[in-house]
């Protein structure tokens, strides 16, 4: 019933800068007649596309919700008969700071560990160097541009989990494993799916 507010704004630009996935709650939407409802959703679709390049969000969003969703389905395929081993996908988990979301493409989890899998979407040629730094290769533009390391992303996905189950501990240790120290010895593996 109200435009999104600046924090709403940020959020929306953080997932599309990030090219991650999300959903736009519109909550009390029960007490608006149809016709409120319709341009209500209008509004707040206007507000939040107007903050990026329809181009740049269709043709990148399309990109990777294919590799994700490539990624979800091999892993199903491997995984959805062995009872020891449970895939999440897109998995969405409030921040500590309680100030934002964090997401996981892909969670394997086994009694042994957990696997972060991020998946990326390359057209082209890509490399990275030793300090960790990618590139991928514009055909466009005939250049190489710098990009965020997707395996430095995954290695902080797997940080921040740790962090979340560590701190939750009490109340997951009867369904995870019973395990008596917390998370903090946890192995938490990280992979870079490239498709």
């Amino acid at each position: 019933r109200h435009e999104p507010s600046s924090q709403d704004k940020q959020m929306y630009e953080y997932l599309r800068y990030y090219n991650l996935s999300g959903l736009v709650v519109a909550t009390k939407s029960d007490k608006l007649s149809k016709n409120e409802l319709n341009k209500n959703l209008a509004m707040i679709r206007k507000e939040l596309e107007s903050l990026v390049n329809d181009e740049f969000l269709d043709r990148n969003a399309r990109k990777g919700y294919a590799s994700e969703k490539q990624m979800a389905f091999y892993l199903h395929r491997k995984f959805f008969d062995n009872s020891e081993i449970h895939v999440l996908n897109n998995l969405y988990i409030k921040a500590l700071d309680g100030k934002g979301f964090f997401q996981i493409d892909h969670l394997i989890a086994t009694k042994y560990c957990f696997i972060v899998v991020e998946s990326k979407t390359c057209n082209s040629h890509l490399r990275f160097d030793k300090n960790q730094q990618w590139s991928c290769f514009k055909e466009k533009e005939k250049k190489w541009i710098g990009i965020k390391s997707p395996m430095m992303q995954a290695e902080m996905q797997g940080d921040a989990l740790r962090a979340v189950l560590q701190e939750n501990r009490e109340a997951l240790r009867v369904r995870l494993r019973n395990r008596q120290g917390g998370f903090l010895t946890l192995s938490i593996h990280t992979l870079v799916a490239i498709h």
